[in-house]
């Protein structure tokens, strides 16, 4: 909801920026210059979305790899068949999540 809002704003700015080039275009003369300042603002919304999006990013890698190494340390012991089994199965899990994270946020 928060990254439409956004995003909206974004598109917005960008029109005025199009509105003052026209503005310009059939007023050169003019002082009314704010091609600048709309196109700067968005620019700095639309980055500010992007470093959000590799925030999240961040947070679940990070979730990940503490479980990975969890997971880690339960393989330098020795297992059971059936604790093996349950080793691999958490391990495919977890990257499972990741993988499925992934290709879901590629998709937007």
């Amino acid at each position: 909801m928060k990254y439409d809002i956004w995003f909206f704003a974004i598109i917005i700015l960008q029109f005025l920026a199009l509105i003052s080039i026209a503005f310009l275009v059939k007023f050169p003369s003019s002082n009314f210059n704010f091609v600048g300042v709309f196109s700067t603002i968005a620019a700095s919304g639309f980055s500010w979305l992007q470093v959000k999006k590799y925030q999240e990013n961040k947070e679940a890698y990070t979730t990940a790899n503490s479980e990975l190494n969890l997971i880690k340390a339960e393989g330098n012991r020795d297992l059971s068949d059936n604790e093996f089994s349950e080793y691999v199965l958490d391990s495919e899990n977890a990257m499972s999540r990741e993988h499925t994270m992934w290709l879901a946020q590629k998709r937007m």
